[in-house]
């Protein structure tokens, strides 16, 4: 069989970290934990993306797990959706515009001056509450509500070795 044949017709997207973010955001729970999941994880996708064609295809390119019971999820996983009014106020609130948002590339000592503020990370510690940005957010001075970051290379935790980019959740000193 031609394996084009799979593909024909389909439009076929990479999902990053940030938008499979925001999709784990708008779900309580999964149909491994909850029986009323009900609707398709691909249809999250399809609202944070703002993708009204049904034939998209997804490649998760950041590893998803349940909110609740930390499963593997996968666009084709049953979920249970949080309502648009509980997080869109959320989400603008917190997101300014792109043309108001400052990139800061973070250079080796603003990163090893963060690194050594962080005690553990969200995959060695249940504290984890703050993203690694807002460390990044006091070395630096900068105004964390209209600054993203960009590290030449993540960090390391210094409790379990496992990486640590710009947004994820530390335990601070």
């Amino acid at each position: 069989m031609d394996q084009n044949f799979l593909l024909r017709g389909a439009e076929v997207l990479v999902v990053g970290r940030h938008s499979v973010q925001n999709a784990l955001r708008r779900i309580s729970s999964c149909e491994l934990c909850n029986p009323l999941a009900s609707t398709l994880f691909k249809s999250v996708l399809d609202e944070v993306l703002d993708r009204t064609s049904g034939s998209t295809n997804y490649f998760i390119d950041e590893y998803a797990t349940c909110p609740s019971c930390t499963r593997s999820i996968v666009q084709s996983t049953f979920v249970v959706f949080v309502a648009a009014a509980d997080f869109d106020t959320q989400e603008t609130a917190f997101n300014p515009p792109l043309e108001e948002t400052n990139i800061v590339l973070v250079d080796e000592s603003q990163l090893l001056e963060a690194q050594a503020c962080m005690i553990a990370c969200e995959s060695c510690s249940d504290g984890a509450e703050i993203s690694f940005d807002y460390l990044l957010d006091a070395v630096s001075g900068c105004d964390p509500s209209t600054t993203e970051y960009l590290m030449s290379h993540p960090v390391q935790c210094p409790r379990c070795f496992r990486k640590v980019t710009e947004k994820t959740l530390v335990v601070p000193e």
